[in-house]
């Protein structure tokens, strides 16, 4: 049985180019503001959960912690983030500090910007099948 041209096709290397084309995208909008779209994101998930864990942060991200540690520590140099003691010794909390507020507020518009120009380049349509089918991949594909 012969296979088609696409079955040499690989499906991760795909979507590693697509992430860092949309990942340029995104990070060109953000360029006055001094963090990308990948702080952005840790940043808006720690805001959203308001006081939690770097356990909790790294598993709504799909990340590993120590991954998300280094992630943490230029926003906590430049003061948009703050850890400290979490419910026990054992664990750290992680907050979006008033800095870090003012800067997410600000960005907003610039990530809705990059929103509109992702969606008017894939066309709506287009942009809301990739998201079912990004959303039955994040599904269906096993936690190592």
């Amino acid at each position: 049985m012969s296979g088609s041209a696409n079955d040499n096709i690989c499906t991760v290397m795909r979507l590693r180019r697509a992430t860092r084309k949309a990942t340029r995208l995104y990070d060109r909008h953000f360029a006055d503001l001094g963090i990308g779209i990948a702080q952005y994101g840790i940043m808006q998930t720690i805001a959203h959960a308001e006081r939690t864990s770097i356990s909790d942060i790294a598993d709504a991200l799909d990340m590993e912690r120590t991954t998300l540690t280094r992630n943490l520590k230029p926003l906590i140099a430049s003061g948009l983030v703050a850890v400290g003691e979490g419910d026990n010794k054992r664990t750290r909390s992680v907050i979006v500090t008033d800095k870090g507020k003012k800067l997410l507020k600000r960005a907003r518009t610039d990530w809705q910007q990059a929103q509109n120009n992702v969606r008017t380049e894939m066309g709506e349509a287009d942009l809301r099948k990739l998201h079912k089918l990004l959303a039955k991949m994040l599904e269906r594909l096993p936690n190592p």
